[in-house]
């Protein structure tokens, strides 16, 4: 879900999760191999490479933009979840579990990015203090930053937590 997604992107920007390295092929053929089915659909038109790359380039915003974007998605996945939990019948009880994965998935994550954020600041600010500068965007010591990527709530859609071992 594009909730999961805006998080890790901005982990990206700030450093702490390394770009995929693709093993097989080029990134322009694991996108064509992924997207072709949806090249029979008429509507919407299909997107092109270039033009996912182009939108997915989020290095021209800063990374606090992105962690409220996703704060924003976490918070409206979690009402619509909710709302369908609320609407759920006696025939449609088998996929109560799977939407309360889906809650617990979003209030994790969002607990975890406030946590995040949280200690970006404190870090920030410190930084700010000693070095009499704004150029200190992140975690002071990022390469000590340990970011945990779990699977133990949704089989699909994971749980990322990042551990600054000073705070720890």
């Amino acid at each position: 879900m594009i909730w999961t997604w805006h998080y890790a992107i901005g982990l990206r920007l700030d450093d702490l999760l390394p770009a995929d390295a693709t093993v097989y092929g080029s990134p322009s053929i694991r996108f064509a191999h992924r997207f072709q089915p949806f090249g029979r659909l008429q509507y919407p038109a299909p997107l092109s490479y270039d033009d996912f790359v182009t939108n997915c380039d989020f290095s021209q915003y800063k990374v606090q933009v992105v962690y409220q974007s996703a704060d924003e998605c976490f918070k409206l996945a979690r009402t619509r979840v909710d709302q369908v939990l609320a609407m759920a019948t006696p025939n449609r009880e088998h996929v109560v579990p799977e939407l309360k994965a889906l809650v617990k998935v979003c209030v994790t994550n969002a607990v975890y990015l406030h946590q995040y954020t949280k200690q970006r600041h404190d870090n920030l600010q410190t930084t700010n203090v000693v070095l009499g500068g704004v150029d200190a965007l992140s975690i002071q010591d990022k390469k000590t930053a340990t970011v945990i990527i779990k699977y133990d709530v949704h089989p699909t859609y994971p749980t990322i937590q990042v551990k600054d071992p000073v705070s720890a």
